[in-house]
């Protein structure tokens, strides 16, 4: 060995150096396991000494030849100075594995304490203090090694230090797993503290990795000192310390094997070299207490082995057979042999005569392959006989992931394998009832599927010869299709028996047939196998199929039948004659509204559900096919319980009892209560419509003459101003038009050709002050109250809806003559189709709902059905014309909305008005029609007046006169087209829409315009509801005059028509 280039200083042990010296070869040869360990150490003049452990006397450090041990691992003594003392070795004379990198970190530390010992402290410290520190390091190590266990080391060598230093505390913690506590290990504390009351406080303390100590220490890996005050403030350390003097703290970071540890120290009064002898002393303790952390590990594993009910054999990893190296108690009692008598010999010691040499074999490859394994073997006991053994063997493996041990986990099998015998003998006597049985049978391998085995049933029904089965798998005699839900069906077989199908097999003839199988899994010629029977089911399968079709279509056609008499809302009936009983189905409980739970009324009482009037036409209907034997078809009514009338069309058929039991009529029953009420109300809209046709063209005819009478009468009343007539004659006929005029007004609502002029109205400004004026006309008997929701703008003719709402007030405040309250409310709702009714004619949507409730008398049904008729009313005679609720019906109709009504007898009525809503942003109009100064016409404009009706035509030109125009008259649009095509010009066009001909006024106007582009029209009409709705995209800006009409409605309508004109004529000139 080579020495340093500076001074030599003589190796010398450090305190007594047989005891240092022992110490440390005994802690090598322990820690690491091996049977001898040797510290050569070699002074400056060449002399070699040192210790031994495990060897002879006679062998000393020097004579020692390491190079003669079949194992050896050896690390260098090194001084502080870097010069090489000698070398620690372990040694063992039988090869085992190199060691491990944390064993041979082991080895290096323990040679570093050699190293140490042998140096003793620096030569700068007086004598007595390196002789103090070699004594005290002696003697932890001396504690450390000779300490039962791992906390108990650390409590001895913590009170040895205390002793040493003076202190009062010396605790080791350790940081938790969770990288974030600290948790106390063991350490000593002096009884002025609190003794162990002190250390289980501090066990209980939460302390972490911030305390400013404990935790900076071990996250900062160096040395911490912190002055703790006698008073004030304390560490948590010595929070619960019965009472504490000045002290210092020092917590030195320390690492045992994985583990991140702290060593503290609290002394009241530290000597200068502190925090050098703390750290000194973790250097020295951590091997030690590293080995013996190791050490107690080890024991609880033993512990735990021994404890096992479960033999448990553990043997070398060597390259050839490894030995054993330790048998639990359960493996003696298996095997007889004790621990003593196994323990060094080689497996094959257990090896039975009678065992399989295959199976030790395949034992033998899997201790060489370092792999996991389960085999069964036959072990020999020591009293010679042989027991069955299941081994589950696995590998250990080391720090640095080398093989070190193989575990065996030994159960006794030997009963399932004397069973397994009994079982092989029996085969003789199955094998023989196989053959001979007369189902088809076979067997297979579980993993390949093959035939392994046929009997002769099978060769016959399935065709295929005994050679061919064999070269078959059980895949080939199954469709294509069917092949992979047999394997998988194969694959999951988990069971001993069981049984499965059904299957489709196919014969060696290409001949399909069902089987169900019967199975059990086996074992045949040492492969885990199927037996499976297989019983032939086609016959009874095609049966039991028919069968369920048969059953399917039945019952599916009873379910289509129901559901077909539900949707017709149809029912089945029997009327048992003589004996006066009848039955019917759930569809006629339905219909009837009856109690289906409840029993079925006897005949009598059956025929009591019936209305009065229509009993006697289905008892005659019976009668009639009972003595006929014809069927027979009639209709009745039924009220229900819930108080609706239901007609019924119900038919029969007489049927005879072939066992000769009671004859009956068998029929059906239908509810036609909607066709029935549908009918009824197209004859009432036939009706109406009839009546409404009527009521348009008298109305038209009635305007024309109303507009010949209104203008004469009142250019009649201008010269009877001038004196030349009576004007309060001619004031009171012009009274009497204009009543006319209003019920000509009337007449076209209800016929739906008013011509109204539509707008956007917001009914929260219209309403209030509608409200206030009818309150007044009402008087104080009946109260108004206006309820109003928020609703969006409508499109409706304000005069023609105030008119609507002045008919239901009216209405509401006469069937109330005792006076009463009206509601009147507005609220936004949705409409779905046909929820009004089936006629509604309502596009799904939103509408606006203005609803008049009053509390009077109400209406009966029969009166609700006819009161928006025309004519038709309830008051007495002078009263009412029978108008007013046509006409609001007829409003709303022609605004694209509806109205409804609900009454009861006794409790009130409510109208509901429906009004379509505009779009947002729209602008709204004026809540009614204002006053507006007349029209100032220019003098002298040429007009052309086509007019069929020849008074009419008069009246027309003798108004143009009046208001200073030029007129030209002629009876229709051909003579009109012939002098506009033969270069007159007019200013206006004043037309009749109904003329006479081809042609009428709105396409009279539309060519007239293409002549002469800049002219003027106003166009003039009883009623217009064809033309209107239909109008062309040029049309729809003519302006439209409704009759009859005055002066003053003439000349708006003329001064409109004219500034259109000029502005279409100054659009085409820019354009």
């Amino acid at each position: 060995m080579g020495g340093a280039a500076a001074e030599p200083i003589e190796p010398r042990l450090a305190g007594a150096p047989e005891d240092a010296g022992r110490r440390i070869v005994r802690m090598a040869a322990r820690m690491l396991g091996t049977p001898a360990a040797v510290l050569r150490l070699q002074d400056a003049e060449g002399k070699v000494f040192g210790a031994t452990h495990g060897l002879r006397a006679s062998e000393s450090p020097a004579e020692v030849a390491v190079t003669d041990f079949a194992f050896r691992a050896s690390a260098p003594v090194v001084a502080s100075d870097g010069r090489e003392l000698g070398m620690l070795f372990v040694l063992d004379r039988r090869p085992r594995r190199d060691l491990a990198p944390d064993e041979a970190g082991t080895l290096r530390d323990l040679a570093a304490l050699a190293a140490a010992s042998c140096e003793g402290l620096p030569d700068t410290q007086p004598e007595a203090s390196r002789l103090a520190w070699s004594l005290l390091a002696d003697r932890l190590k001396a504690l450390a090694v000779e300490a039962p266990g791992y906390e108990a080391a650390i409590e001895a060598t913590a009170e040895a230090l205390c002793g040493a230093t003076g202190g009062l505390l010396c605790t080791l913690h350790r940081l938790g797993a969770d990288g974030a506590t600290l948790q106390l290990v063991g350490g000593h504390a002096s009884p002025a503290l609190g003794g162990p009351g002190l250390l289980d406080a501090i066990r209980a303390a939460p302390i972490g990795i911030a305390d400013p100590l404990l935790g900076a220490a071990i996250v900062g890996g160096r040395q911490r000192q912190l002055e703790v005050p006698g008073s004030g403030i304390r560490h948590a350390l010595l929070r619960e310390a019965a009472g504490s003097p000045p002290m210092t703290l020092v917590a030195t970071p320390v690492r045992i094997a994985d583990e991140r540890c702290v060593l503290l120290l609290g002394c009241p009064a530290p000597g200068p070299d502190l925090l050098d002898l703390v750290r000194d002393a973790a250097a020295t303790l951590r091997p030690l207490l590293q080995m013996l952390r190791d050490e107690e590990r080890t024991v609880l594993h033993r512990r735990v082995v021994e404890a096992s009910s479960e033999a448990v054999l553990i043997t070398e990893a060597a390259p050839d057979e490894g030995r054993i190296v330790h048998v639990n108690p359960a493996f003696e009692a298996l095997t007889g042999f004790s621990a003593t008598e196994l323990v060094g010999r080689a497996p094959r010691l257990l090896q039975g005569n009678g065992a399989d040499g295959a199976d030790w074999s395949a034992i033998a490859d899997a201790l060489r392959q370092k792999q996991r394994m389960r085999q069964e073997a036959a072990f020999r006991r020591k009293d010679g006989s042989q027991v069955w053994v299941d081994l589950h063997i696995a590998p250990v493996f080391d720090s640095a992931g080398r093989c070190t041990h193989l575990v065996s986990m030994v159960r006794d099998i030997t009963r399932e394998h004397e069973a397994t015998l009994r079982l092989a003998e029996s085969e003789a006597a199955f094998r023989s009832l196989f053959e001979r049985n007369p189902i088809p049978m076979w067997i297979y391998d579980q993993e390949t599927l093959a035939f392994l085995s046929v009997n002769d049933a099978a060769i016959e029904d399935y065709g295929w010869s005994r050679e061919q089965f064999l070269r078959m798998t059980i895949l080939d005699i199954r469709p294509e299709e069917d092949r992979a839900a047999a394997r998988a069906a194969s694959a999951q077989l988990r069971r001993t028996r069981g049984a499965s199908g059904p299957w489709r097999h196919l014969t060696a003839r290409g001949e399909e047939k069902i089987v169900e199988i019967s199975l059990h899994l086996t074992e045949f010629a040492g492969r885990r196998a199927v037996l499976v029977a297989a019983l032939d089911v086609t016959a009874r399968t095609r049966f039991e199929r028919d069968l369920r079709l048969s059953r399917a279509a039945l019952q599916r056609q009873a379910v289509e039948l129901r559901q077909t008499q539900r949707l017709a809302r149809l029912g089945t009936w029997r009327w048992q004659a003589d004996l006066q009983q009848v039955s019917w189905s759930e569809e006629v409980h339905a219909i009837l509204g009856t109690d289906p739970a409840a029993p079925v009324p006897a005949g009598p009482a059956a025929l009591a559900l019936v209305v009065p009037e229509d009993r006697a036409t289905v008892s005659d209907a019976l009668t009639r096919i009972v003595r006929t034997g014809q069927p027979g078809a009639f209709e009745f009514r039924v009220r229900r319980p819930d108080g609706r009338l239901v007609h019924c069309r119900a038919e029969g058929r007489w049927e005879s009892d072939p066992a000769g039991g009671t004859d009956s009529v068998l029929g059906y029953v239908q509810d036609v209560t909607a066709q029935r009420e549908a009918e009824a109300a197209l004859r009432q809209a036939d009706r109406l419509n009839s009546l409404g046709q009527i009521t348009g063209g008298i109305a038209h005819d009635f305007n024309n003459l109303l507009t010949v009478a209104s203008v004469s009468l009142e250019m009649a009343a201008d010269e009877a101003h001038e004196g030349r007539t009576a004007p309060d004659l001619i004031e009171a006929a012009r009274g009497a038009l204009e009543r006319g005029m209003r019920l000509t007004s009337q007449l076209l609502s209800y016929a739906r050709r008013q011509p109204l002029r539509p707008q956007p109205l917001d009914l929260h400004e219209m309403l209030p002050g509608l409200i206030e004026l009818i309150q007044r006309t009402l008087g104080e008997r009946y109260p108004l109250r206006l309820i109003a929701g928020p609703t969006p703008q409508v499109s409706a003719d304000p005069a023609q809806l105030e008119a609507a709402l002045l008919n239901l007030l009216v209405n509401a405040r006469d069937a109330m003559p005792g006076g009463g309250p009206i509601v009147v409310e507005t609220r936004l709702v949705a409409v779905r189709a046909g929820e009004l009714g089936e006629e509604d004619g309502l596009a799904p949507g939103q509408y606006a709902m203005v609803a008049v409730t009053d509390r009077g008398t109400g209406m009966p049904p029969e009166i609700r059905a006819r009161i928006f008729e025309p004519f038709f009313t309830t008051k007495s005679p002078g009263q009412g014309t029978g108008l007013g609720l046509s006409m609001v019906l007829g409003f709303a109709k022609q605004s694209g909305g509806h109205v409804t009504v609900s009454s009861e007898p006794g409790k009130g009525t409510c109208f509901t008005l429906y009004l379509p809503v505009v779009a947002e942003g729209a602008a709204a109009g004026p809540a009614g029609l204002q006053g507006e100064a007349p029209a100032t016409l220019p003098a002298g404009l040429d007009v052309l007046v086509v007019e069929d009706q020849p008074d009419v035509r008069k009246a027309a030109v003798r108004l143009c006169r009046q208001v200073g125009m030029q007129p030209v008259a002629v009876q229709g649009a051909a003579e009109a087209l012939e002098i506009l095509g033969s270069g007159f010009r007019f200013d206006l066009l004043f037309t009749d829409v109904v003329l006479g001909g081809e042609m009428d006024g709105l396409e009279l106007a539309e060519t007239a315009r293409r002549l002469q582009p800049g002219l003027a029209v106003v166009c003039t009409s009883g009623y217009a509801e064809q033309q209107f709705g239909q109008r062309a995209p040029d049309q729809a800006a003519l302006e439209i005059l409704s009759k009859p009409y005055d002066i003053r409605r003439f000349r708006d309508a003329v001064g409109r028509a004219l500034a259109e004109a000029a502005t279409r004529a100054a659009t085409m000139d820019a354009g």
